[in-house]
This record gives C-alpha cells, structure tokens and sequence, in this order.
C-alpha cells in the first residue's frame, strides 16, 4: 500500500473482517468434525474405499493457522490443545484475527467454509474431482489423494492422508487445503472416479447417501 501504514481504525476493521472469517471457518469445521464420508473411488477397475474425518488436530495445519507465529499461544501446545482453546478463548481468536500473517491463510480458511457448504451437494458433484498420489505434483505435501473442487471460478484443493488408525485403516483426515487457480495439481496423477459418497453421522451413526453413480441422489 505505497509503504503507508494503516490508520488505526482501519487496522481495527480489517481485525474484525478477520475475526469473522476465522469464526466461519472454525465453524464450519467444528460443523465437519461430527461428520464422515465415506467415499467409494475406482481407478482402472479398482475400487478404494476412504473414510474422511475431521480430527481437533488437523485443523491448525490444514487452515493454515499455525503459519500465525507471532502469536505466542500457538507454540508450546499439542494441535488438538491449541484447537481446543481458540474454539473456547474469544480472546485468543482476537489475538489469531490481529496477527500480522493473517491475509497469508485468509484462501485457507475459505477452503475449509467452502467445504462445509458445498461437500454434501449432490449438484456439485460435477464439479468435484477426486486424485490419488502417484508423483511429484508441484508440492512437497505428505498426502494419499486430493479433492478438487470448483466453485464460483475458484479451484479448491483438499489434500487427505491415511491417518494411521489401526482400528480404521481406511480413514483419512484433511491436512492441508487451499485455493490455486494457476497450477492443475492434477497433472501425472491418478484421476478417481467417484461411485458413491456416503455421509455417516458421528453421534448417531445414522447413515445418508449423497451421491450414488449408479442410483438417485439427494
């Protein structure tokens, strides 16, 4: 902005434009944690079925939050502690609204309120594109498969790991997503086929197809 610092009162409106969309994204996410989806995918033949959960502990690097290091808070807790305390600490989301790396997450923390709002649309099915890793892809993320989602001209890219739980080997949690419109992370990856997405309600484990290949959805 030419080098000229921001008048107090504008800092103070763009603290609050922050703070309302870090409140929407913890929202949204605190919204998928009693969620699950299970997704059926094939490849050349091949199915694969994932479980895709939401764990406390994924929300920090997958929103981007923890790149908010001049924010003292977030250094010396476990990612599910840290997590634990924004959603219960006005104060600490102020501090995370009023960080001076925040517009560096602010495409974070939209991909995670797209999400919510768009995942379970059958309309929008379409429009989503499903990848498992097989190469190098312009990233050095740790990920199994990618979610592509298109939404309003913007590329949403989710990426998914096995989380290693014994008693579920098929489950998957979110760790990291972003928007790019300029890079197709698709290319020299192996492109899924969507069969059908399942959403398993935690709480009650009650049960609703979202999209069925083969049959009517929602």
């Amino acid at each position: 902005m030419d080098g000229k610092e921001l008048s107090p009162e504008l800092l103070e409106e763009s603290a609050q434009e922050n703070l309302s969309i870090l409140e929407d994204s913890l929202s949204a996410y605190e919204w998928l944690r009693k969620r699950k989806y299970r997704i059926t995918l094939a490849h050349k033949q091949k199915e694969t079925v994932i479980d895709l959960v939401f764990l406390t502990k994924n929300y920090s690097h997958a929103s981007g939050v923890d790149k908010l290091s001049d924010v003292s808070a977030i250094s010396g807790s476990s990612p599910a502690a840290f997590y634990r305390s924004v959603i219960a600490s006005d104060n600490l989301k102020r501090q995370l609204a009023a960080s001076t790396h925040f517009n560096g997450i602010i495409h974070r923390l939209y991909s995670i309120i797209e999400l919510k709002d768009n995942f379970e649309d059958a309309k929008n099915n379409r429009h989503v594109k499903f990848a498992m890793k097989r190469g190098d892809n312009y990233t050095m993320i740790d990920y199994d498969y990618f979610i592509e989602s298109q939404y309003e001209g913007d590329h949403y890219y989710y990426f998914l790991r096995y989380s290693g739980n014994s008693s579920n080997p098929n489950e998957c949690v979110l760790i990291s997503t972003f928007i790019e419109n300029n890079k197709d992370y698709s290319l020299g990856q192996a492109r899924m086929t969507l069969l059908r997405k399942t959403l398993i309600e935690i709480d009650t484990n009650n049960e609703t197809v979202i999209y069925d290949c083969h049959g009517s959805n929602n």
